[in-house]
């Protein structure tokens, strides 16, 4: 995979779940989104995700199942850029 390709951003959901073997960085944010597909969970490469600045309610458990991927590179984390409890009331951690 070329440097080129990891360093693409993706910001359109459909096309990254399409091309999923090619997504390491996501960013959705300011989308309005109000929720995320369950779907998430097949970026099995994403290192960084972007929600900021939507209207999430919930996020499903796939998409935290990413951040306990082991990494493809040492320092690849998924960074929400919001945290499970402020976005989301009453979800459980």
């Amino acid at each position: 995979m070329s440097a080129e390709s990891r360093a693409k951003v993706w910001t359109d959901f459909k096309d990254a779940i399409a091309q999923r073997s090619y997504v390491f960085q996501l960013d959705l944010s300011r989308q309005g989104l109000r929720s995320l597909e369950e779907t998430v969970g097949q970026l099995n490469k994403v290192e960084s995700c972007n929600l900021s600045h939507n209207d999430l309610t919930a996020l499903p458990d796939q998409f935290f199942e990413l951040s306990r991927r082991p990494p493809s590179t040492p320092s690849a984390r998924v960074a929400t850029g919001i945290q499970r409890a402020a976005c989301c009331p009453g979800t459980q951690p």
